[in-house]
């Protein structure tokens, strides 16, 4: 008599089924947009956050009196060992954590991966990246923004934009991170509970303002799986993002209003 064995998750492998009261108002947000529009000034709001900072904007968050902790990373190592001491819980010492920016990121991976490849093979081009090098790079790209988007922290990426033509040979402005024709920047955005358009423009008050989109608008992509950001939001601030995200449903609008109503005083009395 033939024993048949038996495959499925075993007690020690069953993932806790649990309320959905439990699960956590924490954001995963994507912020794309031109260099300066305003997203490492929007990264400077967190107030007790840490920004790690790979583009070369920070000056802009400092000089706005930003009161976050600050990690500049100029090598992938660098970002690698923050990494591990957020993962080791130094996510609790933050209420946000900025990785300020996306795209620029992307560039110490690739350096990074070339580098460790010509180490082993002294012959592949220094500047010209391999097929594999690619692969690799993408491949460790979606681990690490899975790996930020799983930390029970809010969290904030910047990116840069650019354009793509899709199959149906329409123009698309998407974050800027190389791969697949747009596949990996798509999927990074797919990671994100909301994300957003970033632009300067005038609202109706005739104020100059940092504007996000977080819809769809023409070529530009948005989401807002909150439903508390979208259809724009005007000079927000990370802390109100939090405050939109942790208040109860059908509240947002009150607490939009009141933010309104504040940075108008602030103006006024400016």
């Amino acid at each position: 008599m033939t024993t048949r064995t038996r495959r499925g998750p075993t007690a020690t492998a069953m993932p806790e089924i649990e309320e959905m009261s439990s699960v956590k108002p924490f954001g995963n947000i994507l912020v794309y947009g031109d260099s300066g529009v305003g997203k490492t000034v929007l990264a400077g709001t967190a107030g007790n956050g840490l920004i790690i900072a790979i583009d070369k904007g920070i000056i802009s968050a400092a000089r706005q009196g930003s009161t976050s902790k600050l990690v500049k990373i100029h090598e992938w190592e660098e970002f690698s060992a923050v990494t591990k001491y957020l993962r080791a819980g130094g996510y609790r010492e933050y209420d946000w954590v900025v990785i300020d920016g996306l795209t620029m990121l992307q560039e110490r991976l690739l350096r990074f991966v070339m580098d460790e490849q010509r180490r082993e093979n002294s012959k592949i081009d220094e500047w010209v990246p391999s097929q594999a090098g690619h692969q690799k790079q993408q491949n460790m790209m979606r681990f690490y923004v899975n790996l930020y988007c799983d930390l029970p922290v809010n969290v904030l990426f910047t990116a840069l934009p650019m354009n793509i033509e899709t199959e149906d040979g329409e123009e698309r402005v998407i974050p800027l991170i190389h791969g697949q024709k747009g596949a990996l920047s798509n999927y990074c955005v797919g990671m994100s509970d909301a994300f957003g358009y970033m632009k300067l423009t005038t609202n109706k008050a005739g104020q100059e303002v940092r504007r996000i989109t977080w819809r769809p608008n023409g070529a530009y992509i948005g989401k807002d799986r909150f439903g508390v950001l979208a259809p724009f939001t005007d000079d927000i601030t990370l802390p109100e993002i939090a405050a939109r995200i942790a208040a109860p449903v059908g509240s947002t609008r009150r607490t939009a209003t009141t933010a309104r109503r504040r940075r108008a005083t602030t103006r006024r009395s400016a």
